[in-house]
Order: C-alpha cells, then structure tokens, then sequence
C-alpha cells in the first residue's frame, strides 16, 4: 500500500487515544510468545452511526422517488389534424 509501519503503529495509537478503537493483546500459552493483536471498533461504529442512519435514508427516499417515477403515468399526447 506504500505505507510504513511506523506510520500504521502512529495512526492505529492516535485512535486508540481517540477511544475509536481498543487494541487487546493476545498471548501463546504453549510458546509464551506474542500473537497478533485483536482490535475492538466500538468507539468508532458508535462515532459513525449517525453517519450510516443519514445514508440509509437517502438511500430510502431514493427508492421511493425511483418507484414513483416508474408508476407515474405519462400524460397523454394529443395528436391536432388541421382540418380544411
């Protein structure tokens, strides 16, 4: 992705002090060693909800408008003949 890995530790610890997300670290019971971390998104699903319910209502009333613009009816030509 062309990112450093410094730079992904930086930004996953500035949210984690944001409170977006939590990081739990897991360990080896067999080995003793360190696994890869876990990551809990909570704090940020919370932050963005209002978000999401604001594009689930577009995306409704874009629904309702395109089902209404497919049942309205079109207005009748009238064809005139000039008459002599």
């Amino acid at each position: 992705m062309g990112v450093d890995i410094s730079t992904v530790r930086r930004r996953i610890a500035d949210m984690e002090k944001d409170g977006l997300i939590k990081r739990a670290a897991r360990f080896d019971s067999q080995y003793g060693g360190q696994k890869t971390n876990t990551y809990h998104f909570d704090g940020l699903i919370e932050k963005l909800k209002p978000y999401a319910e604001e594009i689930i209502l577009s995306r409704t009333g874009q629904k309702a408008e395109e089902a209404a613009r497919r049942t309205r009816k079109r207005p009748l030509t009238i064809v005139k003949t000039s008459e002599e």
